[in-house]
């Protein structure tokens, strides 16, 4: 399963949203329930599942799903 794949599962997972509503095109605005806490258990499970850490200055930055795959694309380039 690619990045891309895994993190739309994990979202669709946290958020009890059907897998076929999360794609790349998915953020805040057009995602039931990815509100302010919906973000912060988002996050806590990406870093859990894809073993990475967001700052605290990214956190509120990676608002879809586009931007959460790079963020994690580059972190595991880098090893973190």
């Amino acid at each position: 399963m690619d990045v891309n794949e895994e993190v739309c599962q994990c979202i669709s997972e946290v958020l009890n949203q059907d897998r076929k509503k999360v794609n790349t095109e998915s953020d805040t605005k057009n995602l039931e329930g990815w509100d302010s806490l919906g973000h912060l258990q988002i996050i806590m499970r990406l870093e859990q599942d894809f073993k990475v850490r967001f700052t605290t200055l990214e956190i509120p930055e990676l608002t879809s799903v586009r931007k959460l795959v790079e963020k994690i694309d580059h972190l595991r380039k880098l090893g973190k």
